[in-house]
């Protein structure tokens, strides 16, 4: 784990920190630590002590649950410039999900208390942290309409859009890969592999994606969106 002296730039990249002077900003990289994760690798297990922050430099990460089924649940997607967990950064919590990598992911690390303390000296922090717990808030009912918005092949293709919003795009009809199998499509909507299945090779067929292993294509977004709004 390498402590970060000088980041100032990878830390612009966070709302949190944006818009900090270069002072402060220098004297947050030294409280933080940079940590890299290899694609498949757990960053932190459900039930275990909370220790730290972290903010994501490159990569992709989902956070779930399992039931008492041991089936798994994932609450989010996170990608780059996304900060979590997203509770128990007020007083001590253990995680409430399980993180782990869907591809090679570095972050940005901080120890609670340090967090505590910063975002306790520094109300323009505390501030902007109201506004990403916000943000979270809403990308979490988008998550839940689209998951039950309806039959498999509907919940499928409002998750596809939601999760759109998460990648660069410059048009809707640039092809935009989601780095997901298909069982974290299942996972996501609350369905079956084999469900999905079906209803990814229905969108194949009609070339609206394409898949291969552990990725899925949106060739046509744009009309992703148009089948969505008119089913």
């Amino acid at each position: 784990m390498e402590r970060m002296s000088s980041c100032h730039s990878l830390l612009k990249r966070f709302t949190l920190f944006e818009s900090l002077s270069d002072t402060l900003l220098a004297d947050i990289g030294r409280m933080t630590y940079r940590r890299a994760f290899p694609r498949r690798s757990h960053i932190f297990i459900e039930g275990e002590e909370q220790t730290g922050v972290y903010f994501i430099i490159e990569g992709l990460v989902k956070v779930y649950k399992m039931d008492q089924q041991g089936s798994e649940h994932i609450i989010s997607i996170l990608q780059k410039g996304d900060m979590f967990p997203h509770i128990g950064l007020l007083q001590p919590e253990r995680y409430p999900g399980t993180a782990q990598t869907l591809e090679d992911t570095q972050v940005l690390w901080m120890k609670r208390d340090t967090f505590q303390t910063l975002i306790s000296t520094h109300p323009e922090i505390f501030l902007r942290l109201f506004s990403v717990l916000e943000r979270k808030i809403m990308d979490l009912q988008s998550q839940l309409s689209a998951a039950l918005s309806g039959e498999v092949l509907r919940k499928l293709i409002a998750i596809l859009v939601h999760l759109s919003k998460m990648k660069p795009v410059y048009d809707t009809q640039t092809p935009l890969t989601l780095t997901l199998t298909h069982q974290d499509l299942a996972y996501m909507i609350g369905s079956t592999r084999e469900s999905v299945n079906r209803a990814l090779n229905e969108l194949k067929k009609e070339g609206l994606i394409d898949y291969r292993r552990g990725e899925v294509v949106l060739l046509n977004l744009s009309a992703l969106k148009q089948k969505l709004e008119t089913d």
